[in-house]
């Protein structure tokens, strides 16, 4: 007699659960089974097998899988590097929600590895891992001013000028970048130059209104005079700048104060015919009928030079006109007795004139015979302050006076020097004519090529080449053209002057070229220009520092990539035996650590003491970079000269969960390639 079971329903569960089991859940076991193996042959460095399973487990959807394969084949981990393998299989993985595949294919859409270059594809993959809490791709998103800031500031410091001087080249300039970072490191808003303009002075005569406002923001005090007895205010009235005046006027500057001829800001601002000046002045209750010391009011002056608006306007507000007339000569005795009693501003009357653009003073001194080549205190002669702030007539008139061309003042800076640095091209070509020395050199070696370079004035530039500029001779304390291009980010004069011949690959006294100049400042598009154009990717200066080493320091990731791509050594090392990934590992550069990894360096190479990237980054604290470098193999088991290991360094600066985490994969023996 068969017997049944008590339970006939139950075995076909158990049956159909464990047929559920084979069908459905098995396989994924299998799968996590072969991806474990892959795992633990990655560890043990079997990489080819390691291949076949993850190809295998790839190929059937596994997310973790296609992952793992493309950063093998971006990083050439076992496989030969293959950028186009890496973007298929990142992709696969990106559509599935991996959150470091949408990373790393951003990075590869953001340089063109392995796909066509397309920013706006890699916003796209930076916005789903950012959505995720992916840190890096959130840092690709942000705003990254602080850094610019930081990188502005290091780029500065190869200038071999004090940092007060820094702060009034960016007032002349119009720097505001610089002038906000420098303002911000301390630099006292208030600092003099030799001729006692502060930046206010500087700013508000050029004309460059947010710098203006930024350092009025920083207290900069609007009532301070340079040496000559000019304000702010009177700058920005004599040079027609109604909206800087309106600022000053607005941050207290004295509305009647008034230059060394006794002109206020009302007087000047009629003489010039500014309306919008005037009735800002007026607005603001600006005395009507104050006198210069010729007797001249502002209604004088308005009418004088036939301007009928102002002339109206200034009457309807009760202005009377004196009725002294302008002399038609200098006292030049009394004026000479009146610059003695200040000897600090003390200026021959010629030579005041011409910088004050006073043209029928000069036509009045010119007729009494007067020294047309006497100096100020610095050695200045009219001529050369004449050409200095660019007044033209003035300059023909004491070019045909008799005025020599070629006088250099202090600095050993000729009249076409000052001229062209300030980029005054008319009075460039009259001195020129005159017969300037082109070629002549300032006691620092500057000629004038050199100052119309180094301020960017391209239109001097073309009129001095073309009137026999040496580019081969022109030097600044070393420097030649085109590495002051390089350092203004001048990409129109650099293309200009390799047109013409420059040296690309010539060196300042510290070693430093062109493309040296353009890699530290991170200036993208000029460095690829030199590039293209051949200029030396793997120059070293005196202290072995490479232009990759400098883009690697200060994290400039798109000047590191181009350098990469035309062949640079990203294992060079410099004096101190550091390579660019050890650079960057210490300056907590992420991205450009991302790659130079990915362009094959050789992880574990050592410096003279004998300290690796990772034992480095380890020791000044970087924990994102000590996980980047051991998901790329870097050995935590290495030691250097004293017998340190990466933990051991971690561990004596404070670092204790980087030498945690270090002791963790050393005791193991493995850190699993796991990407960034």
């Amino acid at each position: 007699m068969v017997q049944r079971s008590l339970y006939p329903g139950r075995a076909m569960h158990v049956f159909v659960a464990v047929m559920v089991f084979f069908l459905f859940a098995y396989p994924v076991l299998c799968k996590a089974d072969s991806y474990e193996d892959a795992r633990y042959a990655i560890r043990n460095k079997d990489f080819k097998r390691a291949t076949h399973l993850l190809e295998d487990l790839a190929s059937q959807g596994h997310k973790d899988a296609q992952y793992q394969l493309a950063a093998m084949y971006r990083a050439g981990q076992g496989v030969a590097q293959d950028h186009s393998k890496a973007a298929h299989w990142y992709l696969k993985a990106a559509q599935q929600g991996h959150v470091k595949a949408q990373y790393n294919l951003g990075v590869l859409y953001e340089h063109g590895w392995g796909v066509d270059k397309n920013t706006g594809v890699a916003r796209n993959w930076y916005e789903k891992a950012g959505q995720q809490g992916h840190s890096l791709a959130q840092e690709k998103l942000t705003d990254k001013e602080d850094r610019k800031k930081d990188e502005i500031l290091a780029d500065d410091a190869n200038e071999e000028i004090s940092i007060q001087d820094r702060l009034h080249r960016a007032a002349l300039k119009g720097d505001y970048e610089l002038a906000k970072a420098l303002l911000e490191k301390g630099v006292t808003v208030d600092a003099r130059d030799g001729y006692g303009a502060t930046a206010l002075i500087k700013a508000s005569e050029q004309g460059h209104t947010d710098l203006v406002r930024l350092l009025l923001q920083e207290h900069a005090d609007s009532n301070l005079m340079d040496n000559y007895g000019d304000t702010a205010l009177l700058r920005a009235a004599n040079s027609g700048h109604s909206d800087i005046l309106k600022l000053l006027v607005n941050a207290n500057a004295r509305l009647n104060y008034a230059d060394a001829n006794g002109n206020t800001p009302l007087m000047i601002a009629a003489r010039s015919g500014d309306l919008s000046a005037t009735r800002i002045l007026l607005s603001n209750r600006a005395k009507l009928n104050l006198k210069n010391t010729k007797g001249w009011t502002a209604l004088n002056f308005a009418s004088s030079g036939g301007h009928t608006k102002i002339e109206q306007l200034l009457v309807s507000r009760g202005a009377v006109a004196s009725s002294v007339s302008r002399p038609d000569k200098v006292d030049l005795d009394a004026r000479l007795k009146q610059r003695a009693a200040n000897q600090s501003q003390a200026m021959p009357v010629l030579v005041e004139a011409a910088w004050r653009e006073q043209k029928e003073a000069i036509k009045a001194l010119l007729e009494q015979k007067v020294d047309v080549n006497v100096r100020d205190s610095e050695r200045h002669t009219a001529l050369s302050r004449a050409a200095w702030r660019g007044y033209e007539e003035i300059v023909q008139d004491l070019i045909t006076a008799g005025a020599r061309v070629n006088t250099a003042d202090h600095e050993g800076k000729t009249p076409l020097m000052l001229a062209s640095s300030s980029g005054h091209d008319r009075v460039v070509y009259l001195l020129l004519l005159a017969g300037a020395n082109v070629n002549q050199r300032s006691e620092a070696g500057l000629t004038a090529l050199d100052a119309a370079i180094k301020q960017g004035h391209s239109g001097v530039v073309n009129i001095l080449l073309k009137r026999g500029a040496d580019i081969g001779k022109s030097k600044a304390e070393s420097r030649n053209a085109l590495i002051w291009s390089a350092r203004n980010n001048d990409l129109a004069m650099v293309k200009r002057l390799l047109g013409s011949d420059a040296c690309i690959d010539c060196v300042d006294k510290h070693g430093r070229s062109a493309l040296w100049y353009a890699a530290d400042q991170g200036h993208a598009g000029l460095l690829k220009l030199l590039l293209v154009s051949k200029a030396a990717v793997n120059q070293a200066d005196k202290d072995g520092f490479t232009a990759l080493h400098r883009a690697a320091v200060h994290g400039h990731e798109t000047v590191v990539s181009s350098l990469l791509e035309y062949a640079a050594d990203s294992d060079a090392v410099t004096a101190s035996g550091n390579t660019p990934l050890m650079l960057a590992a210490i300056a907590g550069k992420r991205m450009v650590v991302g790659h130079l990894l990915a362009s094959g360096v050789k992880i574990d190479i050592k410096n003279h003491e004998g300290n690796t990237a990772l034992m480095l980054a380890a020791q000044w604290g970087r924990k994102a970079i000590v996980e980047q470098l051991l998901a790329s193999q870097a050995d935590p088991g290495l030691r250097n000269r004293k017998r340190e290991q990466a933990a051991t360094l971690a561990t004596t600066a404070g670092h204790e969960e980087i030498a945690k985490l270090l002791a963790e994969q050393d005791d193991s023996g493995f850190w699993l390639l796991k990407g960034f």
